[in-house]
């Protein structure tokens, strides 16, 4: 006959139920009636209101002469300690931690016993099993149980199930998890093509954490942090994962929107520092923190959000600077635009290594193209297929695989040339006029940004063709922004006629604009409207001191329509640095259209190569 209890316990409360009494013996607490105090020291992966309700409900019925105090995370994410002040006068006092810092000194000096209460063993799964579900399992199967998360454990683990069946189940879901992940799972930083210096920094990293491992060198000797950049698609989480399995690490993505979910800011907070925790836990452990730039700069901060998102920022700088907490931890922050990162997270001993993760070239997309779809299409087939989705991200490519495969499936042949050009739209060559506009755009924004310094230039590049179903811009200049402390007045000055300069460039060699630099969302007009916007109306740097509120690009433009006076001080701002642009140019008119030349008939011009025309080219008069 089973054993009744107070209440109908869950199988997870009899697990934490053959735990705890197994601590509550170590400590000696039913067998001595002595006043005493003892702490029950969790190990992280175990929860404290298991623990703690098993403790008072299971094992200690009836007993009244214990205070059971459970002391956990606050809503900011520390242990909060306060409540051991009871510790040191209650009698029969037991305190249920979770681990996460280290115990503080007037604590232990307080308790009569700290036990350490580790991990679920095989033996509380034998005989929670036994005393809930009449189950016999062997400590092997226990073990194996295990070994699978502890939420899909439990939920395999019904009543009328017996231990191996419980196994079959999980270990199918696991083969249909391998077999979704099956094309990126078991990738290395050596399967990889594309990402240039970054690949060779994690490589090195891989040595580096190698001889940690052995002891040759300390943590402190590695470059832990970096930062990645680059548009959306181009493989920076794919790199993070590659890099874990290169360096024999655990991986650990997360984001600001995964802590943002969790509820108001000191769930945020608590979600933040758990992870951190976590990936310590796990070193040596690779941690993505993804859309590292919505995290912003506390410089550019206004408003009702000021205070919420500055303690994002500070409580982010905290856990970067754990130095010994962080011991085998890689933080890996990934973004499009490091031009919203606060400078204090980029500095030495944080995220200090920058890599800007572009588009693939050909060599690169073959390459690509044939780690995903195999051996089984010939060269001269995976060649066709590179040269015909220039533009593509890594993404689209890994895509673009997908769609050709069911493509296959459904012709019930092997995946072949005719199910990658049916997933392909048709290219449209950028050629003629059409190119040499996209060109001089181009070169206006080199030209102007270079000589204002608005960021470093790694150069131009202009599409030998698109497509219409694909988004990836035709042309593109790509400026690495230096992280600063406040942005001045004239430093967004500088941006915004940065971003007017393309306009001008093709008004003043073609004679005539279009419709390019405007439209649609994130287009030039719009950022350079934006910004505007902001220094009027947020920054106090137009030509009133009044303050209104908006955190996106619609809050702005809702501003701008409604509200004339606004509009009109932005277009007046635009207006002068698009003059601005304009006489920048002219005086390096000779410059902007060797530049344009180059660009239009090479494909590409390097930023180096930029700064070297404008300083050999005489001003045009």
């Amino acid at each position: 006959m089973r054993k009744r209890y107070p209440f109908d316990p869950a199988l997870k409360d009899l697990v934490y139920l053959f735990l705890m009494r197994e601590a509550v013996r170590k400590a000696g607490l039913l067998r001595n009636p002595r006043t005493s105090t003892t702490v029950f020291w969790l190990h992280p992966e175990l929860s404290a209101d298991h623990a703690a309700t098993v403790l008072e409900r299971l094992i200690l019925d009836g007993e009244d002469r214990f205070n059971v105090t459970k002391i956990e995370q606050s809503t900011r994410g520390k242990i909060d300690f306060s409540k051991t002040k009871m510790l040191l006068s209650e009698k029969r006092s037991l305190a249920i931690v979770a681990q996460a810092d280290e115990l503080p000194s007037f604590l232990v000096a307080a308790a009569d016993n700290v036990v350490e209460v580790d991990l679920i063993a095989p033996r509380h799964l034998c005989g929670a099993l036994r005393a809930g579900h009449g189950i016999a399992a062997t400590t092997r199967q226990a073990e194996a149980l295990l070994g699978f998360p502890a939420d899909s454990m439990f939920s395999a683990l019904r009543p009328d199930r017996p231990a191996e069946v419980a196994l079959a189940k999980l270990d199918a879901a696991r083969v249909r998890t391998d077999e979704k992940d099956r094309d990126t799972a078991v990738l290395t930083l050596n399967d990889l093509s594309g990402f240039g210096h970054a690949k060779t920094w994690g490589l090195e990293l891989a040595k580096d954490i190698a001889d940690w491992r052995a002891g040759r060198i300390t943590w402190s000797d590695i470059d832990a942090g970096i930062l990645l950049s680059g548009p959306p698609g181009t493989g920076k989480t794919l790199f993070a994962s590659a890099l874990a399995k290169t360096c024999e690490a655990h991986f650990l993505p997360t984001s600001l929107a995964q802590w943002q979910s969790k509820g108001h800011l000191g769930d945020l907070l608590k979600a933040m520092r758990a992870d951190f925790a976590t990936a310590t836990r796990q070193s040596p452990c690779v941690m993505l923190i993804d859309e590292f730039d919505s995290i912003g700069s506390r410089s550019q901060f206004v408003g009702h959000h000021q205070q919420y998102s500055t303690e994002v920022v500070n409580a982010l700088l905290e856990c970067l600077d754990g130095s010994s907490r962080l011991e085998g931890v890689v933080v890996i922050g990934a973004c499009n635009d490091p031009a919203r990162i606060d400078p204090a997270l980029l500095r030495s001993g944080r995220l200090s290594a920058r890599f800007t993760i572009g588009l693939p070239d050909r060599d690169e997309r073959l390459r690509i193209i044939e780690m995903l779809v195999g051996t089984r299409l010939q060269k001269s087939v995976l060649a066709e297929i590179s040269d015909a989705t220039e533009g593509f991200t890594g993404a689209d490519l890994a895509k673009l695989v997908r769609v050709a495969r069911r493509s296959a499936r459904r012709r019930g042949k092997p995946v072949a040339s005719e199910d990658f050009q049916a997933a392909i739209s048709p290219a449209i060559p950028i050629d003629g006029l059409h190119r040499q506009v996209i060109s001089v755009h181009e070169a206006g924004h080199a030209v102007v940004g270079t000589i204002l310094r608005v960021g470093v230039l790694v150069g131009i590049t202009i599409a030998s063709e698109y497509r219409r179903n694909n988004p990836t811009p035709q042309g593109t200049t790509i400026f690495v922004e230096q992280p600063q402390g406040f942005m001045s007045r004239q430093s967004y000055l500088d941006k915004i006629t940065m971003l007017l300069a393309g306009m001008a460039a093709e008004e003043m060699v073609l004679g005539n604009i279009t419709s390019g630099s405007g439209g649609a969302p994130g287009s030039d007009l719009q950022r350079a409207a934006d910004l505007a916007t902001q220094m009027e109306i947020q920054f106090g740097m137009g030509d009133a001191l009044g303050h209104l509120y908006a955190d996106s690009s619609e809050q702005l433009d809702a501003l701008r329509r409604s509200n004339s006076v606004i509009q009109e001080r932005v277009e007046r701002l635009l207006g002068g640095q698009m003059d601005r642009a304009r006489a920048i140019l002219n005086e390096n008119r000779a410059a902007l259209e060797k530049i344009a030349s180059e660009a239009c008939a090479e494909g590409a011009i390097s930023g180096v190569k930029v700064s070297q025309l404008i300083a050999l080219a005489v001003p045009h008069d």
